[in-house]
């Protein structure tokens, strides 16, 4: 047995025993490992494992949590004298997010864009920007029609997030209601039909890419209408432990970061005190 794979087995064995989180974790490491796998584990080859998760997972806060598995799974084995107890894993930095919304006259400019393209992208544009989805990733790929609840207004959205697959519930107003309605019985879509294709929501980014960005501003993202939504709710009075729970936020920390755009509204309360 290779020195990583002896690694990986004593951190089951020991540290990961009673993690919740075991089975993932073993199937992370074991990806790593069917890449690179040496007689001799050198800092030369710890710092190749983690450009390598890098590579494997795209997202900056996920390679960050993996790397930080491979950590783990290297202190295992120095503890245990089967590495050098010199060897480190330096987990990649993480660029903190800035949640900056985009001002609505600008959301309006980018609806009048995805009205000019059709109906169907208009109306994903509007689930995006008006249920707060992680941009056009999967929360919006993802839905299907059993997810849209006609009585209640209300589409349930999920999210892997952790290893794990968190559902929310979040409110529709009346006029998106209709326009889903219509939209699934124009497509004649059942229960367990995805209410978009893959090529649909390609086009989704397409737009967005060529058009948005060349006639609103090149730095936009999709994401930002996310933030958009949670600075409208906040300053529309909604409390805080409701926005959390529309936006499908595990802690309360991370919709407070929200707040702070609202400090230009403090601002202006200056001109009327």
């Amino acid at each position: 047995m290779k020195p990583l794979e002896k690694c990986l087995q004593l951190a089951v064995e020991t540290k990961w025993k009673l993690s919740d989180h075991q089975c993932s974790m073993h199937s992370q490491m074991t990806r790593v490992i069917n890449h690179i796998n040496p007689h001799t584990v050198d800092q030369r080859c710890i710092d190749d494992c983690v450009l390598l998760i890098q590579r494997l997972w795209k997202n900056p806060t996920t390679a960050r949590r993996v790397t930080n598995v491979f950590k783990s799974m290297i202190k295992a084995g120095q503890r245990y004298s089967e590495l050098d107890a010199q060897l480190f894993v330096d987990p990649p930095r993480v660029q903190t997010v800035r949640r900056d919304a985009i001002p609505e006259e600008q959301v309006e400019q980018i609806r009048r864009i995805y009205d000019r393209h059709g109906a169907t992208l208009l109306l994903m544009f509007d689930l995006v920007s008006k249920v707060g989805l992680r941009g056009f990733g999967s929360e919006l790929t993802q839905l299907r029609v059993k997810d849209f609840h006609v009585a209640r207004g209300t589409l349930k959205v999920s999210a892997k997030k952790g290893g794990h697959v968190i559902t929310r519930k979040c409110p529709l107003n009346g006029t998106l209601v209709s326009e889903l309605v219509s939209y699934i019985n124009s497509r004649h879509l059942q229960g367990d039909d995805y209410l978009f294709v893959g090529r649909e929501v390609s086009n989704l980014r397409t737009v967005w890419n060529s058009v948005v960005r060349s006639e609103v501003d090149p730095d936009l993202t999709p994401y930002q209408l996310r933030h958009s939504y949670a600075t409208k709710l906040l300053r529309n009075g909604v409390p805080v432990h409701v926005v959390q729970r529309v936006l499908g936020h595990t802690n309360i920390q991370t919709t407070m970061q929200y707040a702070h755009v609202l400090d230009a509204d403090l601002e202006k309360l200056k001109e009327v005190i």
